[in-house]
């Protein structure tokens, strides 16, 4: 059976992480939640809330907690395949990321994953050439046949040209924004048999919901909409 696990990168405005939440919340009665131990994230620990809950401040009794790194695996049905969620709620501890991604890959190949979606935001402000054809609003999107040509070593910081697939499967350059980023790479290196989808969507700092919505939809992964944006306050961030 086809497996798929999608996981956020943490980045601007924590957009990924709320895409993945989201995602989370649809289907939590679906999920089986497992807390993943990891030396190389920051500490932390959180009620666990939805993000609607965390949207307007209600915190209410409840024991489950939030740690750094929990897998919300799923199951798939005759017509569809299974899809599971990793979500990071804290940084991976900067010059760790090779050594969290060994961690990574072997939980992938230990799960027997074939495809990976890879959530990701960008500085809107370093977004080049707005007339560039997007995958969605504001998405851009790489698949296999782009990452392929990023097979670099790990400690390799040259840059990489940003591309996308295009529509007939050839690549199209579009301007420059910044790196694909460097996770992204080890992943590429590591798992060269694996399918993976980068996603990332261009921002400004403050609330993106509307951003996080348009990464699960480019993606095509299942959401409801909760609420209307206007009902929700800012979530307080990692770094906050």
């Amino acid at each position: 059976m086809d497996k798929t696990l999608a996981l956020p990168l943490v980045a601007m405005g924590n957009v990924p992480q709320i895409a993945i939440q989201l995602a989370v919340d649809f289907r939590k009665d679906q999920l089986a939640k497992t807390t993943i131990y990891s030396t190389y994230q920051y500490p932390f620990v959180g009620p666990d809330l939805s993000v609607g809950e965390a949207s307007n401040r209600v915190i209410g009794k409840r024991k489950d907690l939030a740690r750094p790194l929990h897998l919300y695996r799923g199951h798939g049905g005759t017509s569809e395949p299974r899809v599971d969620y990793l979500q990071l709620h804290s940084p991976i501890i900067p010059g760790c990321e090779s050594l969290f991604i060994k961690e990574l890959v072997k939980l992938i190949e230990h799960e027997q994953y074939t495809k990976i979606i890879v959530f990701d935001a960008k500085d809107r402000g370093l977004w080049h050439g707005e007339n560039a054809t997007l995958v969605e609003e504001r998405i851009l999107h790489w698949g296999n046949q782009t990452l392929s040509g990023l097979h670099l070593d790990d400690d390799d910081d040259h840059d990489v040209a940003d591309t996308r697939r295009g529509k007939g499967g050839d690549s199209e350059e579009l301007p420059s924004v910044n790196d694909t980023n460097p996770f992204v790479r080890f992943l590429v290196n590591m798992l060269p048999e694996t399918e993976i989808d980068y996603y990332a969507v261009s921002v400004y700092d403050g609330w993106n919901m509307d951003a996080a919505y348009a990464l699960l939809d480019a993606a095509r992964l299942p959401v409801e909409r909760v609420a209307e944006r206007d009902a929700f306050e800012p979530t307080p961030g990692v770094y906050v």
